[in-house]
């Protein structure tokens, strides 16, 4: 071998271990997102595989969430303040 090759398989090395690091990153990161759903959004997304997936779904999701309780003409809100008033 030259020293080339060996800097070479050196380097190869070191990306594997990054690859390995990035992907146990995302599994962790994935079992906290996915140990935080009910029930129902665990059913939702259960079937995704990425981190970002999981993060993207439930972003909108709460994005829209979020909208419908600031917009004073909604239903969620019209419910809202209708189950206020009766308590």
């Amino acid at each position: 071998m030259t020293k080339g090759d060996m800097e070479i398989k050196a380097l190869e090395e070191d990306k594997t271990q990054v690859e390995f690091n990035l992907i146990q990153l995302n599994d962790k990161t994935r079992y906290t997102l996915i140990c935080t759903l009910s029930k129902d959004e665990y059913k939702k997304l259960y079937r995704l595989k990425s981190t970002k997936e999981i993060w993207d779904s439930l972003n909108i999701n709460y994005e829209e969430n979020i909208k419908d309780h600031s917009n004073p003409n909604s239903k969620v809100k019209q419910r809202e303040d209708k189950s206020m008033a009766n308590s």
